[in-house]
């Protein structure tokens, strides 16, 4: 356990997790292609985390929109704002979108990791939201961890080890 939270929030594929319990860390565990969204008030000292897998949400489906980066940043910050953040306060951290499926003939055909991030970006530049801090890309997995408490994000990366991106 980390020294910054004692009660670890699992976000899974697809969810959506927040929480303004000091004691909470909300982890996204083995992002792939998959974008993990971060977002904090710092004043309130609420986070979320979405765990989004694919960049759109075409709507021809009955679908979990958190399952979309565009639908899924969406409800996130309805959600927050139905809590009462401000989202100009949010402080946003972006990680994953790795580009693990590789084979011959095949190099971007299906970089959904890189479409994820580029998604993620363009709907919160589109929100006014800045981000703050990013950890994406490559062709490696990582897990991600947001502690309430402080807002603090780390990602840790098979062979990289973690970094704090709240630096």
């Amino acid at each position: 356990m980390d020294r910054d939270a004692s009660h670890v929030i699992s976000v899974g594929l697809g969810e959506l997790g927040i929480s303004r319990d000091p004691r909470a860390c909300l982890v996204a565990h083995g992002l792939g292609s998959c974008v993990g969204v971060c977002a904090y008030d710092p004043k309130l000292r609420i986070g979320a985390l979405l765990h989004a897998m694919l960049p759109e949400n075409t709507g021809r489906a009955p679908a979990q929109v958190t399952r979309y980066v565009d639908s899924g940043i969406a409800h996130m910050l309805q959600e927050l704002t139905a809590q009462g953040v401000a989202p100009h306060r949010l402080v946003i951290h972006l990680t994953g979108g790795a580009h693990m499926l590789t084979a011959p003939g095949f190099k971007n055909i299906l970089n959904i990791g890189a479409r994820n991030v580029e998604m993620a970006r363009t709907v919160l530049q589109h929100r006014g939201l800045a981000v703050a801090g990013a950890d994406t890309g490559g062709h490696w997995g990582r897990t991600v961890k947001l502690f309430v408490c402080n807002g603090r994000v780390t990602v840790r990366s098979v062979g990289r080890g973690e970094q704090d991106l709240s630096r």
